[in-house]
């Protein structure tokens, strides 16, 4: 299960409900919470999405890659790391390996935009679940994941 969409905690909840359900129990022990009143009015939308596949299958054009994922050792994290120390010098107390990573990837995309325009927007988002970190926290059995 992609991490977009539940965390482990939220898939292990779905399963065993689902075990649950297909072995003959009338409901589920432990029910999901639905709740979505904890986000900004903006995000709590619906979006409607098309369920004629003809028209999904047939008008698709593949667009320009957007965005994706990529994974990182925990040995070229340390070599970021060590160089951009190396390249700071001893003039601060030293750079995490979070800060190292989001600065070799800002970099990256600016190389690869071209950037000959200073006034070119180009965006950089970086997604942290924050399921088990809200404070309120959110609910027993929250089904899902937060992202902020």
């Amino acid at each position: 299960m992609n991490h977009c969409i539940a965390n482990g905690t939220s898939f292990w909840h779905f399963f065993n409900s689902w075990y649950e359900i297909s072995h003959g129990f009338d409901h589920p022990s432990k029910l999901p919470s639905l709740v979505r009143g904890f986000a900004p009015d903006h995000l709590n939308r619906l979006v409607k999405i098309s369920l004629l596949e003809k028209e999904v299958f047939d008008e698709f054009n593949q667009p320009p890659l957007k965005e994706r994922i990529f994974y990182f050792r925990k040995e070229n994290i340390a070599e970021l790391k060590s160089k951009a120390n190396d390249e700071i010098g001893k003039t601060f107390s030293g750079v995490y390996s979070l800060q190292a990573l989001m600065a070799y990837t800002w970099r990256s995309i600016v190389c690869c935009h071209n950037v000959d325009d200073f006034n070119q927007h180009i965006t950089f988002k970086l997604y942290v679940g924050t399921k088990n970190r809200r404070s309120p926290p959110l609910p027993e059995g929250y089904l899902g994941n937060g992202f902020c």
